[in-house]
C-alpha cells in the first residue's frame, strides 16, 4: 500500500530551467525511501510539492488517498516534514515553541507533547530557551514538532546536515525506532550515500530532473549483466596473466574481475588454482549504492 503516490510531476521554473520531468515515485506503507541527487537534481523541488508548497506544472500527487491540489488540508493532515532549516523563536523554551506552532491547527494535548519529547530525548531541556540549543537539539526540536500530533508520513529534508557523528548515528536510531514502533512511512532527502545504504529500504535517485533510478538500496547483481566476483591474492602478476588469458577484466585496486558471458565463477577459480595462484578472498560482488549513484550520474 503506497502512502505517498506521485504520477508524471512536471516542474518548470519561470527562467524556464526544468527543475522535474514527468518524475513518479512511490513511499510504501512502513518504509524508508532515501531520494538522492546531486545539487539541482530536483530533489527540494519534489519535497515542496510534496508539501504543497510548490504547484506543479503537470502531475499529480497523493497522500493517503488524497489530492493535494484538490484536498490539500485532507492530504497534508497526516503528514509530519522537516523542510530545509527549521526556524524557531530562540527567546522561547523548545516547549513554548511546540504551543505557538501546533497553535495553528488548533491542536494541543499536553500527555501527547511530553510523549513525543521523550520520544525524541528532549525532555531535559524542553523547557530551556532555544537559543541555548545545539544543532542537534534544534533537530530534535523540529522532529518533536514534525511528530506532532503523530503522523502516517515524515517527509525529511537534510535531516542530519550539519551533525556530528554522533548525532547521525542517534539520528539514524531515532528514526529505525519510529518506524518499528509507529509503522512510520519517511521520505528521505539526503546526500550522504552512507545514511541512506544504512537506513533505507528502497531509495529513488534524480538526475536533472529526471529519474533515473527507483529501487532497493541492497543491491542485487543483475540477472542481465556479467557475473562478478572480488578476487585478492598475493601473486598479483599470475592472477593478472590468468584474467587476462580468460578474457576478465580485473580491478587490482578494487578487486572486482568481471567475467565474460561464456566463463563461470567455478571456471575461473579453477584456472586460477591450477595456475598456482594463491588465492585469499573469493566472493560474489554486490554493487555498493555508491557505485550505482556514481554510474547513474555519469550515464
Amino acid at each position: 500500500m503506497a502512502v505517498v503516490e506521485v504520477e508524471s510531476v512536471t516542474k518548470r521554473w519561470s527562467t524556464g530551467r526544468l527543475a522535474l520531468d514527468a518524475v513518479s515515485l512511490q513511499l510504501r506503507q512502513g518504509e524508508i525511501l532515501g531520494l538522492l541527487g546531486h545539487n539541482g537534481a530536483g530533489k527540494s523541488t519534489l519535497m515542496g510539492i510534496l508539501l504543497g508548497m510548490v504547484r506543479p506544472d503537470a502531475g499529480s500527487v497523493r497522500v493517503a488517498g488524497h489530492c493535494i491540489e484538490r484536498d490539500k488540508v485532507a492530504a497534508l493532515g497526516r503528514v509530519g516534514a522537516i523542510y530545509e532549516a527549521p526556524a524557531f523563536y530562540d527567546y522561547l523554551t523548545g516547549m513554548q515553541n511546540l504551543r505557538a506552532l501546533t497553535a495553528l491547527s488548533g491542536w494541543w494535548k499536553p500527555r501527547e507533547v511530553e510523549r513525543v519529547v521523550a520520544m525524541v530525548g528532549l525532555s531535559q531541556r524542553v523547557h530551556h530557551r532555544v537559543g541555548t540549543y545545539s544543532h542537534g537539539m534544534r533537530q530534535r526540536l523540529a522532529l518533536a514538532q514534525a511528530l506532532l500530533p503523530m503522523p502516517k508520513c515524515l517527509l525529511l529534508d537534510e535531516p542530519t546536515d550539519g551533525l556530528d557523528p554522533e548525532g547521525i548515528v542517534e539520528w539514524r536510531e531515532l528514526l529505525l525506532r519510529l518506524r518499528a514502533e509507529h509503522g512510520l512511512s519517511i521520505l528521505l532527502n539526503s546526500h550522504l550515500l552512507s545514511e541512506v545504504a544504512q537506513l533505507c529500504d528502497r531509495c529513488v535517485i534524480l538526475r536533472q530532473g529526471s529519474k533515473v533510478y527507483e529501487g532497493e538500496v541492497r543491491l542485487r547483481q543483475r540477472k542481465d549483466h556479467a557475473p562478478a566476483y572480488v578476487l585478492r591474492g598475493p601473486d598479483v602478476i599470475l592472477i593478472r596473466q590468468v584474467c587476462h588469458q580468460a578474457a576478465c577484466s580485473w580491478d587490482e585496486t578494487s578487486g572486482v574481475v568481471n567475467l565474460p558471458e561464456h566463463l563461470s565463477g567455478a571456471d575461473l577459480l579453477r584456472r586460477l588454482v591450477e595456475a598456482g595462484a594463491r588465492i585469499e578472498h573469493w566472493v560474489v560482488h554486490q554493487a555498493s549504492l555508491e557505485e550505482l549513484y556514481l554510474s547513474l550520474s555519469k550515464s
